[in-house]
């Protein structure tokens, strides 16, 4: 179905008191939350086909006006390669837009694209900067991604240290397993084997194989 097929059916649709003519009319005259409406009933086939290629185009037709949570919505669609075949330049640059506008989990996709080079030049310095924008909003992970660049690559333990804490206070498994590494170690912090044998632990009770083989290893 294409949007001409879609709005055709309008009359039909009405008939049986369907919510989606109405809106399709208000998303064809440029309304912008409605069309992130239309995008989101073809996408969970919900009050209409399930059609991701026609989500997309009225996600697409939102983020274009400028709409944050549509533009990271299409990055996420060519990350993934949904209603059309992945396209990871693509993806960046509209997780780029919605980055811009401070969208959180917009600026961790664009670090990571930075960081891993998919899909724009790698790019450390840039992947820190988005990683610390979204870490600064209480991004988990962000904060846990910019803490291993400082660990893997800057070498500098403390800064390391400060980050894997934020994640770790905030739940991220994996933060914990880092915070606890640098404590058994005596990493940028007072070796304190209890405490990293704490945050091990803590990792473990979410399923974090990693904490299971650490404390294993510690003895514990």
């Amino acid at each position: 179905m294409d949007t001409a097929a879609a709005i055709d059916a309008m009359k039909d649709m009405d008939k049986k008191g369907d919510p989606l003519p109405a809106l399709l009319r208000a998303a064809t005259e440029g309304d912008a939350a409605a069309q992130h409406d239309v995008a989101g009933m073809f996408y969970q086939g919900k009050g209409a086909p399930k059609d991701d290629r026609l989500a997309l185009q009225w996600y697409l037709k939102a983020a274009e006006q400028g709409e944050v949570d549509d533009q990271y919505i299409v990055g996420m669609f060519y990350d993934r390669g949904i209603g059309t075949k992945p396209d990871p330049k693509k993806a960046a640059h509209w997780f780029e837009k919605a980055a811009k506008q401070g969208d959180a989990e917009a600026q961790f996709a664009l670090a990571a694209a930075y960081d891993s080079g998919v899909g724009v030049p790698q790019d450390t310095e840039k992947a820190m900067k988005w990683y610390r924008s979204a870490a600064k909003q209480g991004d988990a992970p962000a904060a846990r991604n910019l803490g291993l660049v400082y660990y893997h690559d800057k070498k500098d333990f403390q800064s390391s240290f400060e980050w894997f804490e934020k994640a770790a206070e905030a739940g991220d498994a994996d933060g914990q397993v880092m915070l606890a590494t640098q404590y058994a170690m005596g990493q940028g912090v007072k070796r304190d084997v209890p405490t990293a044998v704490k945050w091990l632990k803590k990792a473990k009770a979410q399923g974090n194989e990693d904490a299971a083989s650490l404390l294993n290893a510690l003895g514990h």
